[in-house]
């Protein structure tokens, strides 16, 4: 499963109204398969604009972001369910791009290249070299 950042705006509420609204939305992203690996609260923030949801305007929001793995065909499934939702302005769900590690990270690579010694041996003259045998 590749792995989504999830970000979440949510409508000012009280902590048990905000902690229903956040666990609709993990349960949600269960429901479809999904294992959310970090949950983080980013608190309460000015929107960087006015949001309108059932015609009210807000200016301040409370943010969440979450890193999960998901299905692939799931996370559009899942953003349509949680755009529906009242108390959610605004949900994002964006895949990460996977970093491949470089061959050499874990041990030695060996490409060929001469050691110390050799190189010791390999004596400068001028845009020459020369090995010494």
């Amino acid at each position: 499963m590749p792995p989504y950042d999830i970000s979440l705006i949510l409508k000012l509420a009280t902590k048990s109204q905000t902690k229903k609204v956040i666990t609709r939305a993990l349960m949600c992203i269960k429901d479809y398969g999904g294992i959310v690996g970090r949950l983080e609260n980013l608190g309460e923030q000015t929107l960087p604009y006015k949001m309108k949801s059932q015609g009210v305007k807000h200016t301040k929001g409370f943010y969440m972001y979450a890193e999960a793995d998901l299905p692939a065909n799931s996370a559009d499934k899942i953003a349509a369910i949680l755009l529906k939702d009242h108390d959610i302005l605004r949900p994002t769900i964006i895949r990460k791009e996977v970093e491949n590690p470089r061959p050499c990270e874990k041990g030695e690579c060996f490409f060929g290249e001469i050691n110390n010694t050799e190189i010791a041996l390999v004596k400068k003259y001028g845009s020459f070299t020369k090995q010494s045998v």
